[in-house]
């Protein structure tokens, strides 16, 4: 049989890998593409060593998957943004609060609470990144009529 892990392992920013396959396919250089990175959230609570002594191997590896995989968007970003122009790249990411960790979770409650979560970041926090990223995709005749 296979063995499969979750991309994240690896990639759970996937940005980079696509600017190498633009450079390597396209024949692009990095200088001249437009990047707007959407994450998924960031764990707010963090594991603390005093919580690392109570886990079993199993319960620890179980809770160390998504420090990880934070740790792997954050390296992305962090060489992203420090190779490229703040012109042309945007990353759009959250704090994600405990109760919405659960990516799988679908139920109406938890959805509503996303949802408004977005909202206040689209409202707030990333509003001044979503209209440098729009006044620079849109026609400029567009732009002014605003």
């Amino acid at each position: 049989g296979s063995c499969f892990f979750d991309g994240g392992l690896y990639a759970n920013n996937p940005t980079d890998l696509a600017i190498i396959e633009a450079v390597k396919y396209l024949n692009t250089k990095p200088e001249d593409l437009f990047i707007v990175s959407l994450g998924t959230g960031t764990m707010v609570e963090k594991i603390s060593p005093k919580e690392i002594e109570k886990f079993w191997w199993k319960d620890f590896a179980f809770q160390l998957i998504p420090e990880v995989m934070d740790r792997i968007t954050s390296k992305t970003h962090d060489l992203l943004s420090k190779i490229l122009p703040s012109d042309k790249y945007f990353r759009l990411q959250f704090d994600c609060p405990k109760e919405f960790e659960a990516m799988d979770n679908v139920d109406d409650k938890n959805l509503e609470g996303l949802k408004d979560l977005a909202n206040s970041y689209i409202t707030g926090t990333w509003q001044n990144d979503i209209n440098s990223v729009i006044s620079m995709l849109a026609p400029v005749d567009l732009v002014a009529q605003k």
